[in-house]
């Protein structure tokens, strides 16, 4: 027994190194599409110090995670919207960006992943916060993106707002409802 328990340590060795590895090879595509998101918001960001070609190589970079015909609806402050459709318009908003401002820090948080029943579809769902320079206040933007894997790559092919805090059927302010029970329009039982 003393001779065989070397080498079961050693095998136990070897099997937990080849799951480790196994997952650094293949990882999940949640895995995947999480670092490809990390990676955006990195991609997005600029200093200050950029030069001009480097501002402009990160731009187009930016196009490099979305598919073709990508579509970006943002709802913007107030009650305007914004929307960016292919790889055209979404390079002139990414150098637009970074002529309007001297720097942008965007960081992608609470990425949540959801496959599709393809596996070759998924929806995240985040919170986009970000802080342009010169202002004091972060935006904060929770969206819902939509991804497809093509050629090996996943793509962003739509991303959205999340409306969030909004009623279908808005509930009367409070005075009213009281106003309504002390009238005796309403009964409730005893004990509420």
């Amino acid at each position: 027994m003393k001779k065989w328990m070397p080498w079961m340590v050693f095998a136990g060795f070897l099997v937990v190194l080849g799951g480790w590895g196994w997952q650094y090879v293949f990882p999940k595509p949640e895995v995947v599409i999480r670092k490809r998101m990390l990676e955006l918001a990195r991609t997005v960001s600029f200093q200050a110090g950029d030069g001009n070609l480097s501002k402009l190589s990160s731009a187009q970079k930016i196009t490099t995670f979305f598919t073709m015909d990508a579509d970006i609806v943002v709802d913007g402050p107030g009650r305007s919207q914004y929307r960016i459709n292919g790889h055209s318009d979404l390079l002139e908003a990414a150098i637009a960006s970074r002529r309007a401002a001297a720097s942008l820090l965007v960081e992608f948080l609470d990425i949540s992943v959801e496959l599709g029943a393809s596996a070759n579809d998924a929806t995240v769902s985040m919170t986009i916060k970000g802080r342009v320079s010169g202002d004091r206040d972060y935006f904060v933007q929770e969206v819902r993106v939509f991804i497809d894997k093509l050629e090996g790559k996943w793509l962003i092919k739509r991303i959205e707002t999340v409306k969030v805090l909004t009623q279908a059927h808005p509930s009367p302010p409070l005075t009213a409802t009281y106003s309504l029970c002390t009238a005796g329009a309403i009964r409730l039982p005893a004990g509420v």
